[in-house]
Parts: C-alpha cells; sequence; structure tokens
C-alpha cells in the first residue's frame, strides 16, 4: 500500500471495531481525520501499520506503550474527539494489551483500502 489513501478509497465506517476499556464500550475506526493524524505522527498510513506490526507481542520495546496510546487514541477520536492520549492511557491495562493490539490492527485492516494488484490503477493525487 504505497500510494497515499483518499477519502473515497476508505471502507465504510461501518468497518469500526468495538473494544470495551475501563468497563464502557468504545468504538474504534480508522476514519479520513485518522489517517491524517497517523500520517502527521508516522509520515504515512503504511508506517503506521509498520509501526504497529512491529510491537506484536513485544510491549517492551522502546516506545511501543507511547506508539499503542497514540494509536488507540487517534482511532477513539471516532467515538469520542474530546479524549486525550492520558484519558486514553486511564482507560487502558496490561492485562488488554493484546486485546487492544489486535482490535487496533483489525480497525486499520478493516477500514483500509484493500491493495491493487494491477499497479496501474492505482491513482497518485499528486499526479495528473
Amino acid at each position: 500500500m504505497d500510494a497515499h489513501i483518499t477519502g473515497s478509497e476508505l471502507k465504510k465506517s461501518s468497518s469500526a471495531k468495538t473494544i470495551e476499556l475501563g468497563g464502557k464500550e468504545y468504538e474504534i475506526a480508522l476514519d479520513l481525520n485518522a489517517i491524517c493524524e497517523l500520517e502527521e505522527r508516522y509520515g504515512s498510513f503504511d508506517k503506521a501499520a509498520k509501526v504497529l506490526d512491529g510491537i506484536g507481542q513485544d510491549f517492551k520495546k522502546p516506545g511501543a506503550m507511547h506508539d499503542i496510546r497514540f494509536l488507540l487514541c487517534t482511532m477513539l477520536h471516532h467515538t469520542d474527539e474530546s479524549l486525550t492520549e492520558r484519558q486514553v492511557g486511564k482507560l487502558m491495562t496490561m492485562s488488554e494489551m493484546q486485546n487492544i493490539i489486535d482490535s487496533l490492527g483489525e480497525a486499520m485492516h478493516n477500514s483500509a483500502p484493500q491493495a491493487d494488484d494491477d499497479e496501474k490503477n492505482v491513482k497518485i493525487p499528486q499526479e495528473k
């Protein structure tokens, strides 16, 4: 997935994932606003996905917890834009960490456009 993602390529937000945090259910999704935040932080959606994949089950990697909290907060903004990273951090527990990572990965996968095997059909917005 090397091309930029456009709003028209996003799957419907019905592909959002429900996750329970702090005894309350939240919907996480990769909407266009979340993609913009990920691009600001990591440079591209693809790089953000690689960060999440790189964490896997190893929460001890330097910066892993900060990245997980940021990714979760970014995707929780789909439900509640007022949430801060610190508030989201208070909702997270170590015992739920693998479920959080799995849910983030599922939401990213379900919301992102399908990779196109035919490179000729990939449209890069900057090209006319």
